[in-house]
């Protein structure tokens, strides 16, 4: 008996589908049931990884902030924050947005001449700091050493 699908090869796989109580007896060979496996298995993880990403997406919905209680669909639909808090609270979705409307996450645009001297140094405190993480977690302690030392000068 030939393959009912593809009527090329000789059908080894008999299939029998029940849907609404309804019994429908498929023969195809084995290149044919192969491909509906195929087909079957990524539409099931589809669904599976569409599930995991509806869950993820209701987490984030329900998430509010814990000092002014402004929830995250507030925040999408009004643009405003509640309190300072909320920036620690929505801090992983700001990060994307800035990252993705700005340069990145820190102002890098013109500096008020009054706090000039005082931002240019903290900038300069957060780079240190930033490379002696580096080099800590390179595990290169003489170079995070000299870094702290630097840091601890900067600060005096």
């Amino acid at each position: 008996m030939l393959c009912e699908r593809c009527k090329q090869h000789f059908a080894t796989v008999n299939i029998t589908h029940n849907l609404n109580g309804v019994k429908t007896k498929i023969n195809i060979c084995d290149i044919c049931s192969l491909e509906i496996a195929v087909v079957e298995y990524a539409q099931n993880n589809f669904k599976a990884m569409f599930d995991k990403l509806q869950n993820i997406v209701q987490e984030i919905k329900s998430e509010n902030c814990n000092t002014c209680g402004l929830t995250f669909e507030a925040l999408t639909k009004g643009g405003n924050l509640g309190c300072a808090q909320c920036y620690q609270s929505f801090s992983h979705v700001l990060k994307k947005i800035l990252q993705d409307t700005q340069a990145g996450e820190t102002h890098k645009g013109e500096i008020p001449w009054r706090t000039h001297q005082n931002l240019i140094k903290e900038r300069r405190i957060e780079t240190l700091e930033h490379e002696k993480q580096k080099a800590i977690d390179t595990e290169d302690f003489d170079l995070a050493a000299k870094l702290r030392d630097q840091i601890r000068r900067e600060t005096v």
